[in-house]
């Protein structure tokens, strides 16, 4: 099998944990191990931690909100200037861009790649289709879209709903999680303490608002629990609801963690919530979850229920801190049923092997290399 020369490159500041830029970085890693060569290549503003990854940063980014989500993107017009140097300086077999249409980082690889290209969508929102917007704007570079993957079947209709690509040249593969790093993660003693952690940013989609309803009336019930949140950069917008909750012990921050560290702190929790509203197009950190044998309460959105499809995974409704609380509330006090959802989810996560993953990635490389032949 021949040896590939890879760039990745992912849009988003890789100084700050997202979804896009965990998949890259594995992805990175389970081509190296494969035999493969690989490059990331995208925007960071500090230097980021990034074991075994060979890593370019382009620059510096500045905060962007879209819609419902904030992102830090290269809008650096000095930036472009680099990346081109970088990707036609370097001998690459491969270009490999995520977000293709993302300024400036992914939509100038796309421009500048002389490379056999293939790109990844991640996008999805149930509201509104941000490609409705730009589609316009975008035909110019369709013609340039020749081996796509989508990570998901709701980020392919979600980008096929606006934008022409011919489907035969759109692939859905999903993302994956390394069970190898999973299985030498150790369990953390608890120290008498019941711990519930959430992951994600202080965005209203990601459902925290509810989770912290939930946990309040928790707390009348239990007095050795713990909440721990990962991800947020500060909860100003709940300390009127929730001021005496806040300002006590049984709740800990955790502004952001690097994969290495999240996989440490996953195995020292006893319950995963994920109570997202929806926005989510796959669901790595359920994965993650699952992969760590950590029981998960998640919510029964669409991006959720593709994960579990086949299997008696529980999901919650949505904005219902109830369902939260009583569905918490059951796994606290049955140890027998915590590990029966931390078995099931050990299950379901093996068809999600980076292992597999890759191969199926490496198999879309091969495709790209004869047709751009």
């Amino acid at each position: 099998m021949k040896q590939l020369k890879i760039a990745m490159i992912s849009p988003y500041d890789m100084s700050y944990p997202s979804g896009v830029n965990s998949h890259a970085v594995n992805l990175c890693r389970a081509l190296e191990n494969r035999g493969h060569i690989t490059t990331l290549i995208a925007p960071s503003t500090k230097k980021p931690y990034l074991a075994n990854i060979n890593f370019i940063s382009i620059g510096k980014t500045v905060p962007i909100r879209l819609f419902n989500t904030q992102v830090r993107l290269s809008l650096n017009p000095l930036n472009v200037f680099k990346l081109r140097t970088i990707l036609h300086s370097k001998t690459f077999d491969i270009v490999h861009i995520h977000e293709p249409f993302l300024p400036l980082t992914s939509l100038f690889s796309l421009m500048f790649s002389k490379s056999a290209t293939v790109t990844t969508f991640h996008a999805f929102n149930e509201g509104r289709n941000i490609y409705k917007y730009i589609r316009v704007l975008l035909t110019p570079f369709l013609k340039l879209l020749q081996n796509n993957i989508a990570v998901s079947s709701l980020a392919k209709s979600h980008l096929l709903k606006h934008i022409t690509i011919d489907e035969n040249k759109l692939t859905v593969i999903a993302n994956g999680v390394n069970l190898n790093v999973f299985s030498f993660v150790d369990d953390q003693p608890t120290c008498g303490i019941f711990k519930i952690a959430f992951i994600g940013r202080d965005e209203p989609r990601k459902g925290l608002l509810y989770l912290l309803q939930a946990f309040e009336e928790l707390r009348k019930e239990f007095q050795n629990i713990k909440l721990i949140l990962i991800g947020p950069a500060n909860l100003k917008q709940y300390t009127t609801q929730f001021s005496d909750l806040l300002t006590s012990d049984v709740i800990e921050l955790i502004p952001a963690l690097s994969n290495d560290n999240l996989l440490l702190k996953l195995s020292s929790i006893d319950i995963l919530c994920l109570p997202s509203i929806g926005g989510e197009s796959f669901g790595i950190t359920f994965l993650e979850g699952m992969a760590s044998k950590t029981p998960v309460v998640a919510t029964n959105i669409a991006a959720y229920q593709l994960l579990v499809c086949g299997y008696e995974y529980p999901l919650i409704p949505i904005k219902n801190s109830n369902a939260i609380k009583n569905y918490i509330k059951m796994l606290i006090k049955d140890e027998n049923y915590r590990r029966q959802i931390s078995d099931l989810g050990f299950k379901i996560v093996q068809n999600y092997d980076w292992k597999e993953i890759s191969e199926k990635v490496e198999s879309i490389y091969f495709d790209a290399l004869k047709n751009d032949s």
